[in-house]
């Protein structure tokens, strides 16, 4: 699912579901990221280029996703979309 400003256009090119994010402090991407879960049960995370960049927080150290790199998320994650925080479950 990729989550932004916009996502529409975007989550269909890559055959997600778009969640629209607002950030009243900074402009966010049109996709600024992508979840996907596998059927193996995994979950990933990627950053398809977005212009602020995203950043999982880990017991308390921040990961910076590099492009195109997808990031196995785990139940306690952290995703940082500029100001806006999702938790991970």
């Amino acid at each position: 699912r990729p989550p932004g400003r916009g996502p529409p256009a975007g989550a269909g090119q890559r055959g997600g579901v778009p969640v629209e994010v607002i950030d009243p402090s900074r402009p966010m991407s049109r996709v600024h990221l992508v979840v996907e879960a596998r059927a193996d049960g995994g979950t990933t995370a990627t950053d398809p280029g977005s212009g602020n960049g995203s950043v999982v927080v880990r017991a308390g150290q921040r990961h910076p996703l590099v492009r195109d790199v997808p990031f196995e998320l785990a139940a306690g994650d952290r995703l940082a979309l500029g100001d806006v925080i999702v938790d991970v479950a």
